[in-house]
C-alpha cells in the first residue's frame, strides 16, 4: 500500500477515534435521560453509579486522545471497549438478580442486550474490524455463558407461546438461540464490509492519484 495511502487511512482513524469519543458523550446524554424518566421504576442510586462509570471511561478517553500518542490511544481504545462490556454486563445482571420473581430468561430477553451493540457500532466510525469481531466475539461469550448457566441449574421457563415469550417470563428457546445472536453477526457482517469497502475506496483512489503524478 502506498505511504500515502498509509497516511490518509492514519489520519482518518485518528478523526474517526475524536468523532467516537463525541458520539460516547451523545450516548452519555441518553443514558442520562433514560435515569431521569426512570427514577420512579428502577434502582436510582445503582443507575448514577453505572453512568458515573461511563462517564469517567468517556472522559478518561477524552484526555488520553489529547495528551497522548495514538499507540497509547489505540491500546485504551481496546481497554475501553472491554470496560463497557463489563459495565454493561453488570448492569443486566443486576437487574436480572434484585427484581423479584425473575430468572435468566430475563436477562436473555432484557433489552440491555441491545447496548452491546453501542461498541460494535463505534468500530465504523474507526475503520478497525477487528473491533467489530471481539465485540462481536464478547457479547456471544456473555449471551451463550448466561444461556449456558440458565439451562444448567435449569432457571428457564419454556414457552412456545409468542405472547407469554414477549409479555411473560418464558421464553422460546429457538428465538433466544438463534434471534439475538443471528442479528448481531448480520450487524458485524455489514459494519465489516462498509469498513472494507471504505479502507479499498480509499486505497484505490490514492493508488489512482499515485500514478497520475507518475505520469505528469
Amino acid at each position: 500500500m502506498p505511504d500515502s495511502v498509509l497516511d490518509v487511512l492514519q489520519k482518518e482513524e485518528r478523526s474517526g477515534i475524536i468523532i467516537t469519543n463525541y458520539f460516547r458523550y451523545l450516548i452519555a446524554l441518553f443514558f442520562l435521560v433514560q435515569i431521569a424518566v426512570n427514577v420512579e421504576n428502577g434502582n436510582g442510586k445503582f443507575n448514577f453509579i453505572a453512568f458515573s462509570i461511563y462517564l469517567f471511561l468517556t472522559l478518561s478517553h477524552t484526555i488520553v486522545i489529547r495528551v497522548c500518542p495514538i499507540s497509547i490511544v489505540n491500546v485504551f481504545n481496546y481497554f475501553t471497549l472491554f470496560a463497557e462490556y463489563l459495565l454493561i454486563l453488570g448492569v443486566l445482571l443486576f437487574y436480572t438478580f434484585t427484581i423479584k420473581n425473575v430468572n435468566l430468561g430475563f436477562a436473555l430477553k432484557h433489552t440491555i442486550n441491545l447496548f452491546f451493540l453501542f461498541p460494535i457500532i463505534y468500530s465504523l466510525l474507526q475503520f478497525k474490524i477487528r473491533f467489530v469481531f471481539i465485540g462481536l466475539f464478547l457479547f456471544y461469550a456473555i449471551y451463550f455463558s448466561i444461556l449456558w448457566i440458565a439451562v444448567s441449574t435449569n432457571q428457564l421457563t419454556y414457552t412456545k407461546d409468542w405472547g407469554h415469550y414477549i409479555s411473560g417470563p418464558g421464553i422460546l428457546i429457538e428465538d433466544i438461540v438463534a434471534g439475538k445472536p443471528g442479528m448481531y453477526f448480520c450487524f458485524a457482517m455489514m459494519i465489516s464490509m462498509g469498513i472494507f469497502r471504505t479502507i479499498s475506496m480509499v486505497r484505490r483512489i490514492g493508488i489512482a492519484e499515485g500514478q497520475k503524478k507518475g505520469t505528469l
